[in-house]
């Protein structure tokens, strides 16, 4: 797996991000920062890529980088680039926005991951009707991060 960017964070919250890096797909071809959904790549990481890569009929995902974050949410978040360094950062906060970083901190994996299901869809129980990971297979994951 391509090691994480950001230095000095608590061993817990590493293995969670690993966690969305794996359910998300990104590490496939061994360059998660520049993914896009649907597994294509771009390169300027001056700023999120904000493509639109469609999927269905009549939908499309504007979801890029390590932890596939969509525009409009990385627009939110007021970060100046989208350097790996700063998709860690962005990442981290959407987990605190979400409530989750605390319960990453105890190890309380499953509060945590449903704390974070309508950030990233393909963890379990995700209300988006597209495919996800069982909660056993995640938590399995975090166990042998």
């Amino acid at each position: 797996m391509t090691p994480i960017a950001l230095t000095g964070i608590a061993d817990n919250v590493r293995k969670f991000l690993f966690l969305i890096t794996y359910t998300e797909g990104t590490d496939l071809h061994g360059k998660p920062y520049t993914t896009l959904f649907g597994h294509g790549q771009f390169t300027d990481l001056s700023t999120h890529p904000n493509i639109r890569v469609p999927f269905g009929k009549t939908n499309f995902s504007t979801a890029a980088g390590r932890y596939q974050m969509l525009y409009k949410t990385w627009e939110g978040l007021k970060l100046p680039d989208f350097q790996p360094i700063t998709q860690d950062k962005g990442c981290i906060a959407l987990l605190k926005q979400r409530g989750a970083y605390k319960d990453i901190l105890a190890g309380s994996w499953e509060s945590a991951i449903n704390k974070c299901n309508k950030e990233w869809a393909s963890l379990p129980n995700s209300p988006y009707g597209q495919p996800t990971h069982k909660m056993d297979e995640c938590l399995k994951f975090l166990e042998s991060a």
